[in-house]
């Protein structure tokens, strides 16, 4: 149809301004009003119902199917062709084409292929069935306008369930199935911010296929414990791993924008907030996680254990192995039991030593000491908060390639000590890339450490290791860090303000009987802290290396370093080490270390001290010991000791053992410093020290004896300055060698 103008001006973003298309606009809705017709063409030419087409369209028609040449067609039949449907108008026979009919009167257009019908509702969606297959509808709502609409199609081929949200199934068991781009939303299923049913939730994410999105939208959700628990994991095992938002043998999905919490009573039931088996590369993106538990948990000795965590991350029991799993940096994520350091070892359990699990983050491969399920390619980026957790925050088991960037803990447990470690990782540990760590008033348990890392006595070691720095500010617990049997470590420096640990706060120790290699720690720093900072309690420290020691004990009973290990020489490359009971003690039978550029000052016992036998073999250079309330340094049998400065120390400024060396040494005494002692004594019944080069003053006149070597020694270029010793410059065993000492060789 012409009409008076006829511009065919593009519709354009806010309308056509030009006034002849209003005069149009006026012809076209007269003839979409009034029209007997049951179409006419809009001002562009588009064919649109009129309103005696959207009365005749209410009437009872029946389809066809696709047009065929000499076929009666009756009155208000409907055939189609090329994607449209049209309506027959009067009874007649199809002739040679479609086109020829179209063109001969006796149809009209019912429904482009292009034109889309629209419903209200879900419910209103399951009312319509489709006229043919592939007809398109809009979805106005969910339940309520704007919430939960988009389009929809007919799926005549499709058998999938009514879920009530992406597949509407009619009453003639026609699917009506959603367009959802690869993304699925809360919306679809009419959820709004607030309490969603275990079952809906887990309707909503069974939807979810590889590839695609759950869109959370900016929501937050509580999923609800249907109070009957259920294991979607293992079907042999116990029906304590309920969770809802699960995703089985999916991959490459992204879970985004929105908050997820819920509440547990754990002395009746589980739940996992997020669960993935067999799944890879899976991505959490602007997630809030949020799990509060209560309740004193559930344990019995058929391996039953009530269960909670966030992220629980698994192979599947059918084989295949899960793996991929990012946390990116706007996520934030707490689970927080008033007693979660409780929740853990239950002698009654013969199935699991520690029971009853707590986990924020669980990636978890299999055990097996033949064939390792290993779970491999956890990163969780820069910027990640753990808060408020009392968990196991994040747990890795037989595990591999792992990334953790830089990443906060802040609050975790409580100054009872309910947080039952925040890194734990066991079995495995192969390829591991730590960023700067920082954790604010976090108390883990009394058995426990901010960071465990160790092979558990099983065959895997952890291998491969890098760390950035680590900070703890206000923390408590046994350990900040515990680490066995590491192959291959290498970690920034170790802050540690105001904390306090029951045990060492850096432990390497044995877990399988095996040695460290190839161990390298940062510098280990206290301010404020009165735990001991390193212990060394490894059988095979040979290749372990410590890039400095220091802070201020502040009067502490312990000892800033404790040396158990019984192998091998690790490094201390600095130390500064005040107000600790010693500052560097050797327990019994504890072999040598490499002590450099040091200062033991003002402990109440020893500078460097120890249990003999212990330290043996030992290299001490360059360093000072002084104002200590015993003896600055206690030399070790065999050790090599050179460029050393001991002056003030209470009793005695050296002790040193059988054959070793002391060279380049300066030694003096203080106001203080006990008159009845020498300033150099060989340890007891100990002989063959050579003591060279040495500069030996006594300003205040406390020393009996500058040397005295009661024993067999050599004695040689020694300066002693001045008067000292009040019973003899030194003192020596027959048969030692006494040369060119100042001012001359006569004691």
């Amino acid at each position: 149809m012409a009409y008076t103008f006829n511009t065919v001006n593009p519709v354009g973003a806010n309308g056509s301004t030009d006034a002849r298309d209003l005069v149009d606009n006026a012809q076209v809705e007269d003839l979409l009003i009034n029209s007997t017709e049951l179409t006419a063409p809009d001002r562009l030419g588009v064919q649109r119902r009129t309103w005696a087409g959207i009365n005749h369209s209410v009437a009872g028609y029946t389809p066809r199917g696709p047009w065929v040449t000499g076929t009666d067609y009756l009155v208000n039949e409907l055939w189609e062709y090329d994607g449209s449907w049209y309506l027959v108008l009067s009874d007649y026979t199809s002739g040679a084409t479609a086109a020829a009919d179209i063109a001969g009167g006796n149809v009209v257009v019912h429904q482009p292929k292009d034109w889309v019908v629209s419903v209200a509702t879900f419910a209103g969606l399951r009312n319509l069935e489709p006229a043919f297959d592939g007809q398109q509808v809009e979805l106005l709502g969910h339940t309520v306008a704007g919430v939960g609409g988009g389009m929809f199609y007919a799926d005549y081929s499709s058998s999938a369930a009514d879920d009530n949200g992406v597949t509407g199934v009619t009453a003639g068991g026609r699917r009506w199935i959603r367009r959802t781009n690869g993304t699925i939303k809360p919306s679809f299923y009419g959820m709004q911010s607030g309490s969603v049913s275990g079952a809906a939730m887990l309707t909503m994410c069974s939807a979810v296929k590889s590839g695609f999105t759950l869109d959370l939208e900016g929501i937050s959700l509580t999923q609800v414990h249907s109070g009957t628990n259920n294991n979607p994991y293992r079907s042999a095992e116990p029906n304590n791993q309920t969770t809802y938002a699960f995703f089985e043998k999916v991959d490459n999905i992204t879970i985004r924008n929105g908050k997820m919490s819920a509440s547990l009573d754990m002395s009746s039931n589980s739940l996992n907030l997020f669960g993935f088996s067999g799944c890879k590369n899976v991505i959490f993106d602007n997630i809030e996680m949020d799990l509060q538990a209560s309740g004193t948990p559930v344990y019995a000795d058929n391996g039953y254990e009530t269960w909670a965590s966030l992220i629980q991350f698994l192979n599947h029991e059918d084989g295949t192995l899960g793996g991929g799993l990012t946390i990116k940096s706007n996520c934030k994520l707490r689970i927080n039991h008033p007693d979660g350091a409780s929740i853990g070892p239950q002698s009654t359990n013969p199935v699991h030593s520690y029971s009853g699990k707590l986990v924020g983050v669980d990636f978890y491969g299999d055990y097996s000491a033949i064939t390792p399920g290993w779970m491999s390619g956890l990163v969780i980026e820069d910027g990640v908060e753990f808060f408020e957790c009392t968990a196991r925050t994040i747990w890795c088991w037989m595990h591999r390639d792992i990334s953790i960037g830089n990443v906060r803990f802040i609050d975790c447990g409580t100054p009872s000590g309910t947080a039952h470690s925040l890194i734990r990782m066991l079995h495995g540990g192969i390829n591991i890339s730590i960023g700067d760590i920082y954790s604010e008033n976090c108390h883990v348990s009394s058995d426990t450490a901010l960071w465990i890392l160790s092979n558990n006595n099983g065959p895997w070691h952890p291998a491969g290791i890098s760390s950035g720095h680590w900070v703890a500010e206000g923390c408590t617990g046994q350990q900040m860090w515990a680490i066995g049997d590491a192959k291959s470590l290498t970690t920034g420096d170790v802050t540690m303000i105001d904390c306090d640990f029951s045990g060492p706060s850096i432990s390497l120790f044995n877990g399988s009987g095996s040695a460290h290699e190839k161990c390298k720690i940062g510098h280990v720093r206290s301010a404020g802290t009165k735990s001991e900072l390193l212990n060394i309690s490894v059988s095979d420290a040979s290749e372990v290396e410590v890039m400095g020691l220091s802070g201020d004990g502040g009067g502490s009973a312990k000892n800033a370093y404790t040396v158990k290990h019984t192998i091998g020489m690790p490094v201390i490359h600095s130390a500064n080490l005040t107000g600790w009971s010693n500052g560097i003690f050797g327990y019994p039978n504890a072999s040598a270390i490499d002590l450099r550029n040091f200062k033991l000052n003002g402990n109440a016992s020893n500078g460097l001290g120890f249990s003999s036998p212990s330290l043996i073999g030992s290299r001490i250079s360059d360093g000072e010991a002084s104002g200590n309330g015993s003896v600055g340094l206690r030399i070790p049998q065999d050790a090599f000791v050179d460029g050393v400065v001991c002056k003030g120390n209470l009793t005695r400024q050296i002790d040193i053992g059988e054959n070793a060396v002391l060279k380049n040494y300066e030694i003096d005494d203080a106001p203080t410093t006990s008159n009845t002692e020498p300033g150099v004594k060989n340890e007891a019944a100990t002989s063959g020290m050579l003591v060279k080069l040495g500069t030996i003053r006594s300003t205040n006149g406390r020393m009996t004896y500058g040397l005295d070597i009661n024993t067999t020694a050599t004695i040689t270029n020694n300066d002693f300055i001045g008067s000292v010793g009040t019973t003899a410059k030194w003192r020596t065993f027959g048969g030692s060698t006494v040369v060119g000492n100042t001012p001359d060789d006569t004691p």
